[in-house]
């Protein structure tokens, strides 16, 4: 969780306080949120187990929570650009808007973060893809912003390693999740 706001834990706390009180009689309100935030928070399988646990009559009811599951499902499948045209594409109402952009902020810092540490080299198509962004001239803007070498003749990028932060690793747990992402991310794009 570590691009997450400590008042999205705290709201995340709160939320399964309230689903574990109400004995499976929760609000829309409530599981849209939780699931919200879980996505936000990179926490992929509480997520799925949340999504497991709510009732087939709110899910069948409701499009927000089938469309913050189909994020989650991007997620789970690392199809980073679907993501942001989901969130882009649909109209939060006022309770998920604000998660929803964070998630698509998070998404973005992650997806750069991810690049910085594993490429060496990034062509403009495949950084475009991992990060949403539509126009090549924007793309290439972020790249001389982050002070990486742009070389628009060719296409591609040189990113700069972004500084690690060895104190935010607190276990070798986490150790083996950001290398395991960092080889997925690599698979995948």
């Amino acid at each position: 969780m570590e691009f997450v706001k400590s008042d999205y834990k705290t709201l995340a706390t709160e939320l399964e306080r309230q689903e574990l009180e109400s004995y499976g009689s929760c609000s829309l309100q409530i599981y849209a949120q939780l699931l919200a935030i879980y996505l936000l928070s990179n926490d992929l399988p509480n997520a799925k187990f949340l999504w497991k646990r709510i009732p087939k009559n709110l899910k069948q009811e409701s499009p927000e929570l089938r469309a913050i599951w189909e994020i989650g499902k991007k997620l789970w499948e690392k199809n980073i650009h679907a993501i942001y045209d989901l969130i882009d594409g649909y109209q939060w109402p006022a309770y998920l808007n604000n998660i929803m952009k964070e998630l698509r902020e998070v998404t973005f810092k992650r997806a750069i973060n991810l690049i910085s540490q594993s490429y060496s080299y990034i062509s403009f198509d495949d950084f475009m893809n991992a990060t949403g962004i539509r126009d090549k001239n924007e793309a290439i803007n972020l790249g001389k912003s982050l002070n990486w070498d742009v070389d628009e003749n060719f296409g591609f990028a040189l990113p700069k390693k972004a500084n690690f932060d060895n104190e935010t690793i607190s276990s070798n747990q986490e150790q083996l999740e950001k290398l395991t992402q960092y080889v997925a991310f690599l698979e995948n794009y």
